[in-house]
């Protein structure tokens, strides 16, 4: 009998043992999925128009612009960063966010057909899932708790903040930071009883290396992260874990580095490719702003902001700014957890300390945010101060989350015994809620019928579209924001053109549009046949402007009328160069 139940005992022992390794990719599979399911609840519709509607008609048009030229100019990578915009420009893609850890990954819906625009917002989808996912991974590695990671994960990847940054996937896509914070805890966690710090070391390196491929600006605040947490936890580290560590963030600058060669050069070719301070200075942190098409909150805290907006909304939602002193006090007062409590306030002051920005004049020429501008090589090349509160954010997170359990577990312990669960789904939904801005009545993007033809052609050669820039000096006109229209329209056939928009405009794009003004005179086409510009594409906004003769075919010549497409008319320039078609 006592053989027979020893017997037992180790089958039982085994099974448990051959189960525990399937445990965390059950809870993997779990928080994908119900994260996935609240990315497309606090979008909605948005899952049911993926290949239609754009969060507004400028960045998100660029962006599904950029995750197609990548994808596109994949195959000649000496040409990846020589972009179709801004003709005959070199490496302007890398005028802003090249998204490449993005378009890689996402080749396979090119290869099915998906359109740029359907692909971008799959990209939203997705990469708030990814992004929630790994802020539960940190509140998970930093205090063992299910109830903390969710709240975590939830407050960093939803409600208001999160909603103000939907239009910019380069941000969406921030998964980075909290793997970062979670390879550093669990090196430091590892350092400390001794075992192989490897393995997170090079989870470090990974999640720093791809948020590179992203965004140089959610890397910058990664590698915030990372420094705070690194200091935190130095104690636990010990040499060993500092040099694993070390030799992670060394390997992650060499790829970074790499990723910035084209940056470098445009820096090197241009002396205004930085952000001066006086445009850093209009970036910057208010607690007091949100997006004005927030559901709950939006009529009450994004009056006169407007859209588009210029970033400084910052508002993280009452949920948040309740829980968060419930977390700290509570992880303070208990021994084990006090290193959790110092981290998230560590990451909230940082974060405050940063979202303040800089300036050129006032007291905030003296904030740490300036000296990072002014010593930290590249920081320059960084616009929106305001994003770096991202960091502040994962900080008010975890301790939200450490909140939330502390307040279930105080009703738990006065009779409610469900109190940790129902709080914290009662917190994360309510963070959801926060942040819901339903996707309606906003624009679409899609090819013209004139572009599909431009891609039939075989002929060689460039486009411009018109309107562009009529001033006829360096000052921009409101035509360049339907630029981002254009750009998306050229996903049809990547011909070149000297129309852009980017965090970067080069002086050549008004002094194109200057000598163009002209149209069809002999002088505007000698500029466009220098060009390489085969085809000229008028639309009717043109009506009032220095190309409104172009709406007559008649009076367009010596420019050969090709047709009309819609509402849009197509020239071709006589005697163009066979100019390079991408």
């Amino acid at each position: 009998m006592a053989t027979s139940l020893a017997d037992a005992r180790s089958t039982t022992a085994a099974a448990n043992g051959a189960a525990r390794p399937h445990r965390p990719l059950v809870e993997a599979l779990v928080v994908l999925t119900v994260a996935a399911g609240a990315a497309i609840a606090c979008t909605w519709p948005l899952a049911t128009e993926l290949g239609r509607v754009a969060h507004d008609a400028y960045d998100p048009l660029v962006q599904a612009w950029t995750l197609d030229w990548v994808q596109h100019a994949i195959r000649s990578p000496s040409h990846l960063f020589d972009a179709n915009m801004f003709a005959p420009q070199p490496d302007t893609l890398a005028y802003s966010d090249s998204l490449i850890g993005i378009a890689i990954p996402f080749l396979p819906l090119r290869w099915l057909g998906v359109s740029p625009i359907a692909q971008l917002n799959v990209a939203v989808l997705v990469g708030t899932t990814f992004t929630a996912a790994s802020a539960y991974l940190f509140g998970r590695v930093a205090t063992g708790s299910r109830a903390v990671a969710a709240v975590t994960g939830a407050g960093f990847a939803f409600g208001p903040i999160a909603t103000v940054h939907l239009g910019h996937v380069q941000t969406i896509w921030r998964a980075g930071m909290p793997l970062s914070a979670a390879a550093v805890w669990v090196l430091a966690d590892r350092a400390e009883r001794g075992a192989s710090t490897w393995p997170p070391a090079l989870a470090l390196f990974a999640a720093l290396s791809w948020q590179a491929s992203v965004s140089f600006g959610t890397t910058a605040y990664a590698a915030v992260t990372v420094v705070v947490v690194l200091l935190v936890r130095a104690r636990s580290l010990g040499r060993r874990g500092g040099i694993a560590a070390a030799l992670a963030l060394v390997g992650a600058a060499g790829v970074t580095l790499l990723l910035a060669i084209p940056y470098l050069e445009n820096s090197a070719r241009f002396h205004d490719f930085n952000f001066p301070l006086k445009t850093v200075s209009g970036y910057y942190v208010d607690f007091t702003k949100t997006d004005p098409r927030i559901w709950l909150w939006g009529s009450a805290l994004g009056r006169g902001t407007g859209w588009p907006a210029l970033g400084g909304m910052s508002f993280p939602g009452v949920v948040l700014l309740v829980l968060t002193p419930f977390g700290a006090v509570s992880a303070w007062r208990d021994r084990r957890m006090r290193r959790v409590a110092v981290a998230g306030l560590a990451l909230v002051v940082t974060g405050l300390a940063l979202g303040i920005g800089a300036s050129n004049k006032g007291w905030r020429q003296f904030t740490p945010y300036r000296v990072l501008y002014d010593f930290v090589p590249g920081w320059h090349a960084l616009r929106a101060a305001d994003r770096t509160w991202l960091v502040g954010l994962l900080g008010m997170s975890l301790l939200a989350g450490v909140g939330a359990r502390a307040i279930g577990r105080w009703l738990a312990a006065r009779g409610f015994r469900a109190g940790v669960a129902v709080v914290t789904a009662l917190a994360a939904v309510a963070i959801l809620v926060e942040g819901y801005a339903p996707w309606t009545g906003l624009p679409t993007a899609r090819v013209h019928a004139v572009d599909t033809y431009l891609a039939s052609l075989r002929t060689p050669g460039g486009v411009v579209y018109l309107p562009g820039n009529a001033t006829g000096t360096d000052v921009l006109d409101l035509s360049f924001f339907d630029q981002p229209a254009d750009m998306y329209e050229s996903t049809a056939h990547h011909r070149p053109m000297p129309n852009g928009f980017s965090s970067y405009v080069p002086k050549s794009y008004a002094r194109t549009f200057a000598e163009l003004r002209s149209l069809p005179d002999e002088r505007a086409l000698g500029t466009l046949r220098a060009l390489g510009i085969r085809y000229v594409v008028v639309h009717p906004k043109v009506a009032g402007g220095p190309w409104d003769r172009l709406l007559r075919p008649d009076l367009a010549r010596p420019l050969r009328f090709v047709g009309r497409f819609g509402t849009d008319l197509l020239y071709e320039v006589p005697g163009a160069r066979s100019g390079r078609r991408s």
